[in-house]
C-alpha cells in the first residue's frame, strides 16, 4: 500500500505560512533585479546564506554539518558539482504562480479526495514552517497524520533522523 510523507512543506498560501524572508525576495517579482544582484555578488550571497543560517538554526561553523555539507555548495558549488543559482532563480521566480496553483487545488478540496495515507512530519522548532502550518496542511487530506519531531528544526530529518526514521518506518504498512 502506498504512503505519502511531507517533510517541512508548504502547499498554498495557509494563513500558517511565514515564508522564510529569503525566499520571498528571491521570488517577488518586483525584487528580481535586488535578488539577482545580491545572489550575483559572492559577498552578499555570503551574508545572506549567514542570516539564513541563523534563521534555521543551522551551525556554518561546522564543517561536517548541513550548511557546509549541503547548503553552501548549492549556491557556491564545490569540487564535485557546479553551483545551482539558476536553478534556484528558476525555482523562486515560479513560486508565485505555483503557490496560485496550488491554492486552486485547495479550494476545491482535492487533496482530501486522496485515500492514501499522508503522513506529515514537522520539526516543532521551525519558526517558518511550524506546526501550525502543519496542522493547516494535514487538515488538507483526509487521511493524514501529524508527527511533530521533538528538538527539531526546519530539517528534522537532519536534526533528528533516527526519529524520522522511525516515523517512516512505523507508518508504512
Amino acid at each position: 500500500m502506498a504512503h505519502l510523507a511531507l517533510l517541512n512543506a508548504i502547499f498554498g498560501r495557509s494563513d500558517a505560512l511565514t515564508m522564510p524572508e529569503m525566499t520571498k525576495m528571491l521570488s517577488e517579482p518586483e525584487l528580481g533585479t535586488l535578488a539577482d544582484d545580491m545572489i550575483g555578488d559572492p559577498a552578499q550571497r555570503l551574508w545572506l546564506l549567514q542570516r539564513w543560517g541563523r534563521q534555521w538554526e543551522l551551525d556554518s561553523a561546522d564543517p561536517d554539518g548541513l550548511a557546509a555539507q549541503s547548503i553552501l555548495p548549492q549556491f557556491y558549488g564545490d569540487d564535485g558539482q557546479p553551483d545551482a543559482l539558476a536553478a534556484i532563480r528558476e525555482w523562486t521566480a515560479e513560486l508565485p504562480a505555483s503557490l496560485d496553483r496550488q491554492d486552486t487545488v485547495v479550494a476545491e478540496q482535492a487533496l482530501h479526495r486522496i485515500h492514501t495515507p499522508v503522513s506529515i512530519i514537522f520539526g516543532e522548532r521551525d519558526h517558518y514552517l511550524g506546526p501550525a502550518l502543519a496542522a493547516e496542511i494535514a487538515g488538507l487530506f483526509g487521511n493524514s497524520t501529524l508527527h511533530s519531531v521533538e528538538r527539531a528544526g526546519h530539517y528534522p530529518q537532519y536534526d533528528r533522523p533516527d526519529a524520522v526514521a522511525a516515523l517512516l518506518t512505523h507508518t508504512r504498512p
